[in-house]
């Protein structure tokens, strides 16, 4: 695959590792992890250090999965923080996968290590209740590094039109209040 990645983009940089293992030695305004990749910690952990402002992803939704039959995903084994599951694609070919259970309930605790801050939690769609999609989006924000002298303040900003208010702790960013 990174044959013919490099074949058709030949000036791109192409780097081949570990996301765990990942140092890129720069950090970018939005770092996205789709389908999952970021369930593990430390994957979540490098996203995070390539982060200069926050980090989204997408996750399995534990309660979907073991709430319900799903024609085309099968629970072999679950436990409270991990699960053995099938899954059926189009085409005729079934993937088996070991994953972590990331519980939406529990999101802020998964985050806090990699110094990030939940900012917005939502399912496919967000307007419907969460354990009705089988994923779920998580928007989060590197937390500021405490400096002395800072006190606690209330950050407010929009996502998608929807303004969000939480607790800030540290210095004011250059973006704080209402956007």
């Amino acid at each position: 695959m990174l044959e013919r990645l490099r074949a058709r983009l030949p000036t791109a940089a192409v780097v081949q590792t570990r996301i765990e293992d990942l140092d890129l030695r720069r950090r970018f305004p939005l770092v996205i992890g789709p389908s999952s990749i970021l369930e593990r910690a430390g994957c979540l952990a490098a996203a995070a250090r390539h982060s200069s402002r926050r980090v989204a992803m997408e996750l399995l939704n534990p309660h979907w999965l073991l709430e319900a039959h799903h024609p085309t995903v099968r629970v072999l084994s679950a436990a409270a923080e991990s699960a053995e599951i099938e899954v059926d694609y189009p085409g005729g070919w079934t993937q088996a996968a070991a994953i972590e259970l990331r519980w939406p309930e529990d999101i802020e605790s998964f985050l806090s290590p990699a110094n990030l801050r939940l900012e917005a939690m939502h399912g496919r769609n967000p307007e419907a209740d969460l354990s009705e999609s089988s994923t779920y989006y998580v928007l989060s924000r590197t937390a500021p590094r405490p400096s002395s002298g800072t006190t606690g303040v209330e950050h407010a900003h929009r996502v998608d039109g929807v303004r969000l208010v939480h607790p800030f702790v540290g210095p004011v960013p250059h973006d704080a209040g209402e956007a």
